[in-house]
């Protein structure tokens, strides 16, 4: 008969959650049957984790996913188009810094940070499991206040702000459609209880 096990062979509840949508765990002959217990060990976490938690702890993974992105973007961004001889990061203040980045730089960095935003968003959604566009524009909207924070005390060129306050929303969504259109949502798993396969 097969089963999802942790290391020691057993049964494990903590194994099951794991393996969601993931049915290649469940081999053997009684795979119908492990796949029916899995079902039945996610519908166990539904009803019982109180879904703001879960949300919340999916928008925060999938906002930092989004932060550790762009700093990458942003460390490339600065090999290909380099700071000015004398400017160094952390010892040269942000206004200087944003005042020497050339158009292509900033263009650089807006258009990179697109599909890591689309990313973020669809991880949030995917762990939430719940409401995957709202979850999505969240992660959207957060990463836009950090991103655009700046703005109040250096100058930013109107087409980056422009530019942010209509994509970066906009790809949130985005994430959040494309993981409620592969079923990561509570509709993915029926609410009925699955039944045992002969």
């Amino acid at each position: 008969m097969g089963s999802a096990v942790d290391n020691s062979g057993r049964s494990s509840p903590i194994m099951n959650t794991m393996v969601i949508s993931r049915e290649f765990k469940c081999t053997g002959p009684g795979r119908h049957q492990c796949t029916a217990a899995v079902d039945s060990a996610n519908l166990f976490i539904r009803e019982h984790m109180p879904r703001a938690i879960r949300t919340l702890g999916a928008i925060l993974i999938g906002f930092v996913l989004l932060l550790i992105g762009t700093f990458l973007v942003d460390q490339i961004g600065l090999l290909l188009y380099p700071l000015p001889a004398g400017m160094k990061m952390g010892e040269t203040s942000m206004a200087d810094v944003m005042a020497s980045r050339p158009t292509a730089a900033l263009a650089f960095n807006v258009v990179l940070r697109l599909p890591l935003i689309v990313l973020g968003a669809f991880v949030a959604a995917r762990i939430a499991q719940n409401n995957a566009q709202r979850n999505g524009v969240i992660v959207g909207v957060l990463f836009l206040i950090f991103s655009l924070g700046p703005a109040f005390v250096v100058h930013i060129p109107a087409w980056v702000i422009v530019g942010s306050v209509l994509l970066t929303p906009l790809c949130g969504w985005v994430g959040g459609r494309m993981a409620s259109a592969r079923g990561f949502t509570d509709g993915n798993v029926s609410s009925n209880p699955p039944r045992a396969m002969p």
